[in-house]
């Protein structure tokens, strides 16, 4: 089907796409997990937020989960995530956009998100690449 005003043709095989699961407490996730990227020859890496440790996650009580992105070594894109915890659908949004336009994760280590949330941890997230030996990041 012709996208509205006569735009192109456009299928899910052409766009990144997610999904979220509405358990308690919520998954949501997007693109490939660490065992997958390096399954088709990546040169992947994969750095872990526990839920424990973000401010909003803590003054709600809602400290089970963790956000987790995988990114490419060679190229810096981020490749998936996976967001387990309280709101992670409405998060994994960030990352489709951001997977889409192809961005890499200094992008999402620059941005600034809303102090207190859920989405402040995101950035968060990247900042555990910054200035680490690729090497030894966590690996989870």
């Amino acid at each position: 089907m012709k996208a509205i005003l006569g735009g192109e043709d456009r299928t899910r095989g052409d766009r990144v796409l997610g999904y979220a699961t509405y358990t308690e407490p919520q998954v949501g996730r997007v693109g490939m997990t660490l065992q997958q990227a390096r399954q088709q020859g990546i040169n992947a890496q994969a750095v872990t937020l526990p839920m424990a440790h973000i401010t909003r996650a803590i003054e709600w009580g809602h400290d089970l989960g963790f956000y987790r992105m995988v990114i490419d070594r060679d190229t810096d894109k981020i490749l998936g995530a996976t967001l387990v915890g309280y709101e992670t659908a409405e998060l994994v949004h960030v990352f489709i956009s951001l997977m889409e336009a192809e961005a890499t994760w200094q992008l999402l280590e620059k941005s600034v998100h809303i102090h207190p949330t859920y989405g402040e941890a995101l950035p968060s997230l990247a900042r555990l690449l910054v200035g680490e030996d690729m090497l030894t990041c966590p690996n989870m």
